[in-house]
């Protein structure tokens, strides 16, 4: 049997503790596809001594004897309840501060300058755990009056192939090279064998494959009058492709034009590998466990779940835990690249 405790700090602008917050209800959630990654909402017991502009709120969870930060977040509005004591509060991390922060002149980033140094700028001196690298730029970057913080650093982050910016567990901002999923460290395993309160539960379990709107047929056509015009077709009928035409038993056409090719080879060339890149789609995997510590941005998950034959590595994308009290559950959103 668990013994889960859930505790609610509440920090001054400098992270010190102030005390112990009075919780009535709450609910955390972690979208690591979204702009914002982590938010909550809590019931809390008025009071008059919180800073609702500069105060954060941590919260832990303690698991039998093992304790751990499930997020440190900013107060992003409040509401009073009249006729009661309470208030109800929304919170983002910290990554709201840099979608907020807006720039009031133009930039430009010259090129030959330092990407991870120039993001690192952007957070105007905020606590980190990003690495310097070499990595330079290769030409100029502007952004407009009035792009956000947030937008350019991920701008900057995506020339070297890195993850969006996001805020960790303990508040400090953090990037990463990308890893291909199959090269990823397992973070956290659940399985249906294990009768731990925090194991799988398999009633909530389901499995999506979107084979929506994937073209089967892949049709490019030049579009400069320079040029002869050129046409060429791929067309997917694969059998072993879940989305060919020869399994969907109809044709989903996907037509582009192009300004400049050399030949018709070239042109066919691109059409294949457009239907190559097309052909990879994402499992979902939906499941509800008992509540656990550990989750974070894009953790690798090892699904070894017997009862429905499912033995593999899944980047968690979403997760949730919808009353953060015992006997309450946690909702995870995985998913996994296949070839169709």
């Amino acid at each position: 049997m668990r013994i889960i405790k859930f505790k609610y700090r509440l920090l001054d602008k400098k992270e010190n503790i102030k005390r112990l917050l009075k919780v009535v209800k709450c609910s955390i959630s972690h979208d690591s596809l979204a702009k914002l990654k982590y938010s909550a909402n809590l019931t809390i017991e008025n009071s008059e001594d919180i800073d609702f502009n500069n105060d954060l709120i941590q919260i832990s969870c303690k698991i039998n004897d093992v304790e751990d930060t499930l997020a440190t977040l900013l107060i992003s509005n409040s509401r009073k309840v009249y006729g009661s004591y309470s208030r109800e509060i929304e919170c983002f991390d910290k990554l709201l501060i840099l979608e907020e922060n807006k720039l009031k002149e133009r930039l430009t980033i010259k090129a030959g300058s330092n990407i991870i140094d120039e993001a690192i700028k952007q957070l105007q001196g905020a606590k980190h755990k990003i690495q310097l690298q070499s990595y330079v730029t290769k030409a100029d970057a502007d952004f407009e009056i009035g792009t956000s913080r947030l937008d350019v650093i991920n701008y900057l982050l995506k020339i070297i192939n890195y993850e969006s910016l996001y805020s960790d567990k303990d508040g400090y901002f953090v990037t990463r090279p990308y890893i291909l999923p199959e090269n990823r460290k397992i973070d956290i395993e659940y399985n249906d064998i294990s009768d731990s309160d925090g194991c799988l539960i398999l009633e909530d379990t389901q499995e999506e494959i979107d084979l929506f709107n994937i073209p089967n047929v892949f049709v490019r056509a030049t579009n400069n009058s320079q040029i002869a015009p050129l046409r060429a077709v791929y067309i997917n009928n694969n059998p072993n492709s879940l989305s060919s035409t020869v399994n969907r038993g109809r044709e989903i056409v996907d037509f582009k034009t192009v300004d400049d090719v050399l030949d018709y080879q070239t042109l066919y060339d691109i059409a294949q590998k457009d239907a190559v890149s097309a052909s990879n789609i994402y499992k979902n995997i939906t499941l509800k466990t008992g509540i656990n510590i550990g989750h974070g941005f894009l953790n690798c998950v090892k699904l070894n779940v017997k009862t429905y034959k499912i033995n593999d590595k899944f980047i968690e994308t979403y997760w949730k835990i919808d009353d953060c009290n015992v006997g309450g559950t946690m909702e995870h959103s995985l998913r996994r690249l296949i070839n169709v």
